[in-house]
């Protein structure tokens, strides 16, 4: 069992911080928004507290953008923290973390405030927005000493006043149940999802029938989610919907721009949607493997204007649900709440349920019991007005459904000193359908899970109390001492793989320090998750015996990751929220494999350009579990390794447009690629990416089938901190050249070439149809990302024999504009599985010193390798939203989008 050390120096904070989007201002008579004497806390003053208002104002821009300068839009109260480091120091020596607690309460929720803890310098340390509450509560753990402003945006009230108390408390984490060792668990070589767009929290089905995978991304308005598709277990990915608009196979939807779900039933019918820009929910299916889909549904619910966060399941009948929380915005006598559609295996939605009308404040996960036809189960939040709500605001709920969502019974799984916000929880059943749910404990930052029979679920009557086992922290201390943002997959019983994100670094998620808070997905994995409820827990643990392993091979990410939502606001070094909320996890159906899909987003190229401006592009990434357990108990152990080499091959034949489309394809043996191999001669001063192809005399003619005018046929790869592209450009009827820089996406990818790094190739070789490709390792740099007004240093990207080259895989694509245009789509041909150019196989393919090269030619012109910034990759456009908000007053975004 890890115990946390006594001695290591605690930073941290639990900040509840789910903040509103906004479109539209309406202010109503009010007082002014003052700045009230001081209260303050230290050891020998440990509370105090203030009242204020009563306020009448309505103020939907909320917490995402600046309410206070909104006429009444906010009460600004500063505070003094007065706590030496001595203190905290003290405190941890005990065992407990010091913290500051901010407690907001005001009469009734029919009424809404938001909060914000702001610094001297005007940065927002920790926010808390929630709907359908009485109550807001900021943690922060370790809070240092200094003068702070505690924002209060009067978000909807109607003559209220309201109360902060302000305390200084303790926490006390527990011990984690995590054995030392993988046990045995490992992952492949990661597989870029996509190569033509960049997102964030990607989510990841599998259809039982067949073992396909489909992985589903939001892009952020005004373009619509991607859908992709992989029919060899997560290896090489292409997009559906290649030919309609958007590559969309929801074109209805014309806002775009939200959360996107997939979910297919044991008959492989493959239900998609996507949040329609918060106004409505467009779902469409196939029957034929994602080749085609139904016209979408518009689900929208006018009684609770706006939608968000939607979760998707496909019960054992094949009946496909979608669920939701409807009246995120909500003003007047809308009452929000969780509402399920079921479609009764039509393809047609309709609405089935409601539950926790008035209550329910947000929706996590929903999945269906797949030992029962009609079973459904969801994670979700809402207030606590128990007895023991000052301790504990918040109440971990699950509705469960056993008759197709007709009706439903509530369970409290635990009350919650803070909410999990933007990190979610999630809700898993095993094979015989008991309930597991996880979930991230602010203040500490640590994961816990705890579970419940499916006999103890069938036996309780509605809102009956649950004999759930103890929560059972599964992060260890050391490479995830501050873990966040849990997902839960559960197989047989009591196989149980959490993932998370996590770092070594001790502090406040929002912001771990560039340089020193680098983040890496894990997984924690136990095959005994339920010997609680037999008493047969490994004795020395008393509890589930869990292992951690490593699943991505390099950080994804660093510094912070800010946990507000769409108020984290675009400054991408203090309100990076380019990971997004969360990571996805499925099982392979015929040997219990783990597949993983996560956000990487540790580029850090900054604009040259822009001096203090970056852009953080994100990549979408699988891996494949090659060692440890498998989910089923009646299945060997993993063996699955990944490609750890200088080269990696790919079948002949499959390259063509488009793809999973019923519309035949255009063969493109130009654009077929069929190995890539990278080398490293001239003593290493040279990186060579030699790609081979079907025909390499064909270019025009893979450009045509593509649809384009411009041809690409390149490599990528990843550093520690950025990804990198070599390739050869063809212009059609033109001819082409060698090009190479950095990653680039907006609405889509764009390769604009850089001009610093001197790509050089003779060309396509018809001979041996190859292309071969050189760049001087000594122009593969990389300008880290930095706070605004900070330096920008520039670092060596890649030092042959001091580190791999991560995620090398070949692609082609046409395009009908330019290659390096960031905001049209490109037409994928063909895309190869991945590999790691290790430091073994770079050795192995290391040429001695030579006095000259082959002729060359020089690389491609133009392009100045700027990154465009992207900052909140899923953001929201106001012009989207003012769309919106001409149909409907709207509340508040309270789930992360």
């Amino acid at each position: 069992m890890q115990r946390r050390p006594r001695t290591r120096a605690f930073r941290l904070t639990a900040a509840a911080v789910v903040v509103g989007v906004a479109a539209a201002v309406s202010s109503l008579a009010g007082p002014t928004a003052n700045a009230a004497s001081p209260v303050f806390v230290s050891p020998s003053h440990p509370s105090d507290s203030y009242d204020a208002g009563p306020y009448t104002n309505l103020n939907i821009f909320g917490l995402a953008v600046d309410s206070c300068a909104a006429p009444n839009g906010c009460n600004t109260q500063p505070i003094s923290v007065i706590v030496p480091k001595s203190y905290y120091d003290a405190v941890r020596a005990t065992g407990k973390i010091g913290a500051v607690q901010i407690t907001l309460t005001w009469p009734n929720n029919t009424n809404d405030f938001d909060m914000s803890l702001v610094d001297s310098g005007g940065n927002v340390k920790a926010s808390s927005g929630f709907g359908n509450s009485d109550f807001e509560r900021i943690v922060y753990a370790e809070l240092p000493s200094g003068n702070y402003t505690i924002q209060t945006v009067i978000f909807r009230s109607i003559n209220s006043t309201f109360h902060v108390d302000l305390k200084l408390v303790t926490l006390t984490p527990d011990e984690a149940s995590v054995a030392s060792g993988n046990g045995g668990l490992s992952f492949s070589n990661a597989a870029p999802a996509t190569f033509e767009r960049s997102s964030g929290e990607p989510s990841l089905a599998v259809d039982p029938t067949n073992g396909d995978l489909y992985a589903d991304m939001p892009l952020g308005a005004p373009t619509n989610s991607l859908f992709m598709k992989s029919v060899d277990g997560g290896k090489t990915w292409l997009p559906l919907a290649q030919t309609k608009p958007n590559n969309s196979a929801l074109p209805a939807n014309a806002a775009g721009g939200g959360d996107s779900q997939t979910a297919i039933g044991t008959d492989g019918r493959v239900c998609i949607s996507e949040l329609n820009t918060l106004a409505s929910l467009g779902i469409a299916c196939s029957t034929n493997g994602g080749d085609s889909f139904t016209p979408a549904n518009q689900i929208i619910d006018l009684k609770t204007p706006l939608v968000d966060r939607q979760w998707q399941a496909a019960t054992g009948n094949n009946y496909q649900y979608i669920s939701a929380q409807f009246g995120t915005v909500s003003v007047l006598s809308s009452k929000p709440g969780i509402r399920v559609f079921g479609d009764g295996g039509t393809g047609v939605f309709t609405k089935r349920l409601d539950v926790d009308t008035g209550k329910a404040m947000k929706s996590y996960t929903m999945v269906a019991d797949p030992s029962a036809p009609r079973t459904l189960v969801q994670a979700y939040l809402r207030s606590n007005h128990g007895p023991d709500r000052l301790l504990n605001p918040h109440q971990l709920m699950i509705w469960y459904s056993t008759d197709g969502a007709q009706t439903a019974k509530r369970f409290v799984v635990k009350n919650l000193p803070t909410t999990p916000g933007n990190n979610f929880a999630s809700v898993a059943t095993d094979t015989k359908g008991n309930v597991y749910v996880a979930w991230s404990e602010q203040g500490t930052w640590d994961i816990y899970y705890s579970m419940i029979s499916k006999a103890a679920l069938l036996l309780t009557p509605d809102q009956g109390g649950l004999n759930w086992t103890t929560p059972v922290r599964v992060n260890p201390d050391g490479p995830s001492n501050t873990a966040i943002q849990p997902t839960i997959k559960v197989g047989d019983p009591g196989r149980v793989f959490i993932g998370y994100y996590g770092s070594s670094t001790i502090g406040n998620p929002d912001d771990l320090g560039q340089g020193k808070g680098a983040w890496n997905a894990y997984m924690s994995v136990s095959t005994d998750g339920t010997c609680q409820r037999n008493n047969s827990c490994d004795p020395d643990f008393g509890t589930p015996t869990f292992h951690q392993a490593q699943i991505n091979e390099h950080p994804v990410q660093f510094g912070g990751m800010c946990l507000g939502g769409t108020g984290c606001g675009g400054d991408p070094y203090y309100g990076d929220r380019s990971m997004l909320e969360f990571l996805s996890i499925v099982f392979d159906p015929t040997t219990g494999a783990a597949r993983v899909i996560y956000t990487d987003s540790s580029l850090s190229t900054a604009q040259p350009d822009a001096g203090s401006t970056s852009s953080q592009n994100t990549v979408v990434s699988v891996v494949r579990q090659s060692t440890g357990p498998s989910a089923y108990a009646n299945k060997p152990a993993i063996n699955d390794p990944g490609v750890y080499a200088a080269s990696i091959t790919d079948p002949a034949g499959d390259a063509g447009f488009p793809t999973h489309d019923v519309i035949p394809q255009q063969p493109a043996p130009g654009a077929d690629i069929t190995k890539v191999a990278l080398s490293l001669p001239n003593a290493g001063k040279t990186l060579r990416a030699t790609i081979h192809l079907t025909d390499a005399s064909a270019l025009d003619t893979a450009t045509v089938s593509g649809l384009g005018k411009e041809l690409f046929i390149g490599v990528r790869f990843a550093t520690h901190d950025d990804v990198f592209w070599l390739g050869w450009v063809n212009q059609l009827g033109q001819g082409g050249s060698a090009a190479a820089g950095h990653l680039d996406c907006v609405l889509a990818c764009g390769y604009a070439t850089d001009p610093t790094i001197h790509a050089t190739s003779t060309g396509p070789n018809t001979t041996n149809n190859t292309i071969t490709i050189d760049v001087p390792v000594a122009d593969l740099k990389t300008a880290l990302l930095r706070p605004a007004g900070a330096p920008v240093p520039v670092v060596q990207a890649f030092t042959p024999g001091q580190g791999p080259l991560w995620s090398v895989a070949g692609y082609s694509f046409a395009t009908p504009a330019t290659v390096d245009n960031t905001a049209l789509n490109k037409n994928p041909l063909d895309v190869t599985p991945s590999f790691t150019f290790t430091t073994e196989a770079q050795g192995g393919v290391t040429g001695p010193p030579t006095s000259g090269g082959p002729p060359t030619t020089p690389g491609g012109s133009g392009g100045g390798g700027n990154l465009a910034t992207t900052g909140l990759p899923i953001g929201l456009t106001i012009g989207g939203l003012l769309l919106v908000v001409a149909a409907v007053l709207i509340r508040r975004r309270v789930i992360s989008h």
